[in-house]
């Protein structure tokens, strides 16, 4: 939820449609699209930084007419 929030804060779901999803290792999914390279960038800097993470997994693809 931690995650989410500061996308939110961001902005980052507004340039696109990132899907987290976190398990109890503190292991993140981050999948869906996004308009730009710098918000795929932005969304997994912001989960890497947030407490509790351990690993970062990205499967989101640039999709500019989202």
């Amino acid at each position: 939820m931690k995650i989410k929030t500061k996308l939110a804060a961001e902005h980052i779901t507004s340039l696109g449609r990132i899907h987290v999803d976190t398990d109890r290792d503190g292991v993140v999914w981050l999948t869906g699209s996004a308009r730009t390279q710098d918000a795929i960038d932005k969304a997994v800097s912001i989960a890497r930084e947030t407490e509790g993470v351990k690993d970062v997994h990205k499967h989101i693809k640039i999709k500019k007419d989202d």
